[in-house]
């Protein structure tokens, strides 16, 4: 009788052969790369991140929001990133990495194929159950194929590579030879070595591995859609950006004006297309980029409605927009139908067109307290820090602001903050919230919410130096 780790083995097997076959099915069908057939999501940028959008600018600053189409590279330097894929899978990118997205494609199943070749650095892949995806990871070392529900870290540097598996099971390929590498087992691949590769035990957890594992839980936690059920949603709807929208927002009947989806911390006056960035993509104009923490879905998909008793909502529907997400109509209850900021033209050809028409709210640490200011609509709200929002927004909508006061904690490295302390050694000592039921994240506040700061400056300097249309006014 077959043990069951040889049946294990002989699954996942079959599965890497079934991805191989497809994979290079689709490969043989494709004419090279074409940006446009898929877009990923930028969902976090932490501190120095930059994006090469294939629009012959090179690495420049990036933003939270913006979409990534195939050939595009992502490098960190003094900064971390996370990326989202459809199905709600991520990856995530320490500092000092780079990243090019080599392969965006679907296949003739519907599943999508996603090649990504890690240049440099390190990065962190979480899947989601998705058996018609296809995930593939190359490096100069090795190549890796993933299986579903896998969860990894692949380091590429000198003196050699390695991948190790947390969960599911990854097949390596090193030249000629293939090697299976199964949960809580780590391989080091060196191309230029002669010797075959031994499967070895996981080593010590190191800082960066709490940042990933606080990340993956904050997805599992707030990814389940089922607030959205009967709300426009359906299990065909892509489902990255789904965990902002529960944590950030909820639904409400508003003001009689039906289900509507609204941020937290957002009053009637609030404005979702106040604040903003057109960013040029070659081959397709101008995208719109929202600067919350929530801004992906409901820019791309669903309509904006104004309800005079509340003000903005968003309802949902099935369809997605890619990068030409300008069409999104929003229909306000009083008055004619509007379409967000004026596109700007193709031959502006500015590489990031900022959109201000009215002031970019922030709510951020002030002293030892961390206040929450009516019209940040969560802007520089970190994520899953403060447990549930809801009565938070509703005592700033009362008096305009909340504060929760925060303590500084012991000297030495804190949990709180091993991303602030990787980032910056010589920070001080952490701040956390002091909130009952409050569980820290990895990400430090001053680093979570500096970076929204330098986003809006960023903004600012783009409008300053005259990349700027006349006038970027509402239609």
């Amino acid at each position: 009788m077959r043990s069951a780790s040889t049946i294990l083995a002989a699954s996942l097997s079959c599965f890497f052969s079934a991805t191989l076959v497809s994979a290079q099915t689709a490969a043989s069908a494709d004419s090279g790369p074409v940006p446009g057939v898929r877009i990923v999501r930028l969902s976090q940028v932490d501190g120095k991140v930059q994006l090469d959008r294939l629009i012959g600018k090179g690495y420049e600053t990036a933003f939270s929001n913006l979409p990534i189409t195939q050939g595009a590279r992502l490098q960190t330097g003094n900064g971390v990133a996370e990326v989202e894929f459809e199905d709600n899978s991520s990856m995530r990118l320490i500092p000092n990495t780079e990243v090019e997205f080599s392969e965006l494609a679907r296949n003739t199943s519907g599943g999508t194929i996603s090649t990504m070749k890690v240049l440099r650095g390190t990065v962190y892949v979480s899947l989601a159950k998705s058996p018609q995806d296809l995930v593939r990871l190359t490096s100069s070392d090795g190549d890796l194929a993933l299986a579903p529900t896998s969860h990894i870290e692949f380091h590429v540097g000198a003196p050699a590579s390695s991948v190790s598996v947390f969960n599911g099971a990854v097949q390596a390929k090193i030249g000629q030879t293939t090697t299976l590498v199964s949960q809580k087992k780590q391989l080091v691949l060196n191309a230029s070595s002669p010797a075959t590769p031994t499967a070895l035990p996981r080593q010590q957890k190191n800082m960066f591995d709490t940042w990933d594992e606080t990340s993956v839980a904050y997805h599992k936690q707030f990814m389940n859609a089922s607030s959205f059920s009967g709300n426009g949603i359906s299990s065909a709807t892509p489902r990255y950006g789904l965990s902002d929208l529960n944590y950030y927002g909820n639904f409400s009947d508003a003001g009689g004006c039906g289900m509507m989806w609204r941020p937290y911390f957002a009053s009637a006056a609030w404005d979702p297309y106040g604040n903003g960035i057109w960013a040029f993509y070659q081959g397709v104009g101008y995208s719109w980029v929202s600067p919350y923490p929530w801004g992906w879905t409901p820019f791309h998909s669903g309509t904006w409605d104004y309800c005079p008793s509340q003000g903005w909502g968003w309802r949902p529907d099935n369809t997605f927009v890619g990068l030409q997400n300008a069409v999104l109509h929003v229909h306000p209850k009083q008055g004619p139908p509007r379409i967000g900021p004026r596109l700007p033209p193709v031959e502006a050809r500015a590489s990031l067109i900022a959109v201000n028409t009215q002031p970019l709210t922030l709510s951020k640490v002030s002293d030892n307290n961390f206040v929450f200011v009516n019209d940040s609509a969560g802007l520089g709200v970190p994520r899953q820090l403060f447990g549930s929002l809801g009565k938070l927004s509703s005592t700033t909508a009362a008096h305009g602001f909340a504060t929760t006061a925060l303590y500084s904690s012991g000297s030495g490295p804190q949990p709180t903050n091993v991303i602030a302390n990787a980032l910056t050694p010589a920070a001080p000592s952490s701040l956390r919230a002091e909130q009952k039921g409050v569980q820290p994240t990895s990400m430090s506040f001053t680093s979570a919410t500096s970076t929204f700061s330098e986003t809006s400056h960023g903004w600012s300097s783009l409008s300053a130096a005259g990349t700027s249309p006349p006038s970027a006014s509402h239609h």
